[in-house]
C-alpha cells in the first residue's frame, strides 16, 4: 500500500523564496530539534509541551559522540572542544556508573540512565560531548530508539604501531599518581624517574586485544551514525 501511494503521489513543491527564508531563520534545524525532543520525552500533550519549550531561552547546544581506540587522543580532543564550546563532557565509565549494575547493565537501563542525565540543567543548557559510549551496536540502537542521536559522531583513527609506542612510553609515579610519557613528557627529576612504573593493563598484548575488539565493533557503530559521522 505504501509503495502504491508513493508512486502516484505528487511531490510537494516549495517556492525558492520560502526555502531561502527557512534557511535564513534555521527553521529546518528547529523542526529537527523539536521532533527529537518529542521522541525523547513523549509528552501526553505535544502541543503544550512545544509551546512551553519555545517560551524558554533556546540555545543551539552541541551534541557530540566521540569514538576511537584507546590512546587515540579522545580525552585530549574532548577537553579542547569543551574549552571552545563550553559544554559538558561525559565518558563511558561515568555512564556505566549511572546504573547499579554498571558494566552488566542492559542497553535499555543504560539508555534510561543517560536520558535522565542529559535532562539535567547543565547538559540541557550547555550541550554535551560523550566519549567512548555507546561501545556496542546494541547500546547505540537502544539510544536511537529513544531519540538520543548526536549532531556529530567523531571517529578518531590511529594505527596500532603508534598506539603500542604510546603505551610503552607511559609511566606513573606511584607516590603522586602523576602520569608521564617518557618520549614527550619525561620527568625532570631523576629521583622521580627512578620510581616510575608501567601502568597496569598496558602491555602490548592488552593493547592489541582492545584494538581488535574496537575495530570489530566500530564498523557497526559507523553504520548507525553514518549520516553524522566524521573521521579523523
Amino acid at each position: 500500500m505504501i509503495s502504491e501511494i508513493s508512486e502516484v503521489a505528487k511531490p510537494v513543491l516549495i517556492p525558492p523564496e520560502y526555502i531561502h527564508y527557512a534557511d535564513q531563520q534555521s527553521i529546518f534545524d528547529l523542526i529537527q530539534r523539536l521532533l527529537k525532543l518529542l521522541i525523547i520525552d513523549r509528552p501526553e500533550d505535544p502541543i503544550s509541551y512545544l509551546i512551553k519549550y519555545l517560551e524558554k531561552d533556546i540555545n543551539d547546544v552541541p551534541s557530540i559522540f566521540m569514538f576511537g581506540p584507546r590512546y587515540a587522543g579522545k580525552k585530549t580532543l574532548a577537553r579542547l572542544l569543551k574549552e571552545k564550546l563550553h559544554c559538558v563532557v561525559l565518558n563511558g565509565e561515568e555512564i556505566y556508573k549511572l546504573c547499579t549494575n554498571e558494566r552488566n547493565a542492559s542497553p535499555q537501563e543504560l539508555t534510561a540512565a543517560l536520558k535522565k542525565r542529559l535532562k539535567e540543567p547543565d547538559c540541557e543548557s550547555k550541550g554535551y560531548i560523550i566519549v567512548d559510549f555507546p561501545r556496542f551496536e546494541s547500546e547505540a540502537k537502544a539510544l536511537r530508539r529513544e531519540g538520543i542521536f548526536p549532531e556529530y559522531a567523531i571517529f578518531l583513527e590511529a594505527p596500532l604501531p603508534l598506539l603500542i609506542e604510546t603505551v610503552s612510553a607511559k609511566r606513573i609515579d606511584p607516590q603522586t599518581g602523576d602520569l608521564y610519557n617518557m618520549i614527550y613528557n619525561p620527568p625532570l627529576d631523576p629521583l622521580v624517574e627512578r620510581r616510575l612504573r608501567k601502568l597496569p593493563g598496558n602491555e602490548e598484548e592488552d593493547v592489541r586485544k582492545e584494538y581488535d575488539d574496537y575495530k570489530r565493533e566500530v564498523v557497526l557503530l559507523k553504520n548507525i551514525y553514518s549520516s553524522v559521522a566524521y573521521e579523523f
